[in-house]
């Protein structure tokens, strides 16, 4: 199985409601990987996707509650949080060169909801000091 590639794909800025009403919000949409299979498990909140994305290639600030976006082969787009990180077990088995993990989403989250091809995205946000800009 291959993990997902971390691809820079989307930059926007949008207007952000501060107090002060200075700077913006930068978003970026970083493609984690390509959903193969969705399945539910025992005592995870919701389906689990996999391949996942690369454990070497994992951004720091991607944590349990992160923000996703999950953009199904028609089009559909869907903004969730990742519910958790899952592990896979290799027993005596060596890991792949390239270990993946999967994620699990919410269970307000139905696996008929994620249908193999769908791109699933990890938002960061960051804000930009705009009060100097001319």
């Amino acid at each position: 199985m291959k993990c997902g590639p971390i691809v820079y794909s989307l930059q926007c800025k949008h207007s952000l409601n501060r107090p002060n009403g200075l700077g913006q919000k930068s978003m970026s949409e970083i493609l984690l990987f390509t959903v193969v299979d969705a399945f539910t498990l025992s005592g995870r909140p919701g389906p689990v996707l996999v391949p996942g994305f690369l454990q070497s290639a994992k951004p720091q600030t991607m944590r349990i509650g992160a923000q996703i976006r999950l953009v199904t082969p028609g089009g559909e787009s869907l903004e969730t949080l990742i519910a958790g990180f899952e592990r896979i077990s290799y027993g005596r088995r060596p890991p792949p060169d390239k270990v993946c993990i999967p994620i699990s989403l919410p269970p307000n989250i139905a696996k008929e909801q994620v249908p193999v091809g769908t791109e699933v995205f990890f938002i960061t946000t960051k804000f930009v000091d705009t009060a100097n800009d001319s």
